[in-house]
């Protein structure tokens, strides 16, 4: 692990030389320069770049300090136990929520279902009660349709012995 750490140490270094020439060279050209832009864009440009390139360094030496590959497992599988961790009492949450949602609702039915049966059970007994009422009205209709054709029947026999009588009945005697 120490050669490889030389060997990054080594690299960076030559980065952060190799850029710092190129700056050096862009600032300190004695040629003539030609610009299709303006000056002020130019200087902005190479301010630009002054910036980027002492930046460099530094991410240079963030890069350096990233996690090894043994860091990247142990936080991959910290990661992957908590996850799972957290599913498994997502699931039992879950799982205590469904069957004490299954208990409420089968109470609930329960209820609706003795709820059901009693009013049935009214409906019933209203309708026989009145059933009821209506064979009494009916039975005493029956009777007094009975005692009328018997009133009627009387009524009838006793016109036309009447009738008989008067119509037989000799005048004079």
């Amino acid at each position: 692990m120490s050669s490889n750490t030389g060997q990054t140490n080594k690299t960076v270094e030559d980065l952060i030389t190799k850029n710092s020439a190129h700056l050096e060279k862009i600032e300190t050209a004695q040629e003539p320069k030609i610009v299709t832009m303006p000056y002020d864009r130019r200087q902005e440009e190479i301010e630009l770049l002054r910036t980027a390139v002492q930046f460099l360094p530094t991410l240079y030496m963030l890069i350096k300090q990233l996690a090894t590959q043994k860091d990247m497992e142990r936080y991959l599988n910290q990661t992957v136990a908590t996850e799972e961790e957290y599913m498994r009492k997502t699931a039992n949450s879950f799982s205590e929520n469904a069957q004490a949602m299954t208990k409420e609702l089968s109470e609930l039915l329960q209820q609706d279902g003795k709820r059901r049966e009693k009013f049935i059970s009214d409906c019933t007994q209203a309708l026989q009660t009145e059933r009821d009422k209506l064979m009494a009205q009916l039975d005493s209709l029956r009777k007094r349709t009975r005692r009328l054709l018997i009133t009627v029947s009387i009524m009838a026999i006793a016109l036309s012995v009447l009738v008989s009588y008067l119509v037989c009945r000799v005048p004079g005697s």
